[in-house]
Formats: structure tokens, C-alpha cells, sequence
């Protein structure tokens, strides 16, 4: 499985039929994007505010607004998708 058709890091097919087949690869991939939407929207909010504190002449009060829901948001994507790897199992007790 995987590989180049090209010999340029150009996979055979498209990556959305390949983890149709496998679900063990889908769920690695959507913790990956998951984490990759927390932690963008957190650094870039962080950035924005740190511009606006330190009076930044390329600092924007839109960015500042349109970034921090963004954060907020992608945190709390990431706080759902992530919950489950945290329950205690009924099992272990």
C-alpha cells in the first residue's frame, strides 16, 4: 500500500479512497487535523493579540477579532474529538 506512481511523492490515488478503506488511518488523520486546527487558530489569535499589546504598527483590531473565535472554535473542535482518548474504561476498574 502507499507508494509513488510517479516516483515523485505523487500518491496512486487520491488520499480520501484510501482512508475510506482503512479506519485506523482515518482516525489518525482526523487527530492530526484536529490538533492542526487547535493549534493554528491558537497561534495565529496569539500573534494577533501579542501585535495589538505591543503596539505593532502591522497590528489590526480585525485580525485580532476574526482570529480569537477562530481559536476559540478550533480549540473547542479539538477538545470534543480528543475527549474520548481521556474516559476512564468501565473495564479497568
Amino acid at each position: 500500500m502507499g507508494g509513488s506512481a510517479y516516483g515523485n511523492g505523487v500518491p496512486r490515488r487520491p488520499g480520501g479512497v484510501g482512508l475510506l478503506r482503512d479506519s485506523d488511518r482515518v482516525e489518525k488523520v482526523k487527530y492530526a487535523a484536529v490538533g492542526w486546527i487547535g493549534l493554528l487558530g491558537s497561534s495565529v489569535a496569539g500573534m494577533a493579540i501579542t501585535k495589538q499589546a505591543s503596539d505593532d504598527p502591522a497590528a489590526t483590531v480585525v485580525n485580532t477579532i476574526a482570529f480569537t473565535p477562530f481559536a476559540a472554535i478550533g480549540i473547542a473542535i479539538a477538545v470534543a474529538a480528543y475527549r474520548p482518548l481521556f474516559r476512564r474504561s468501565e473495564q479497568m476498574s
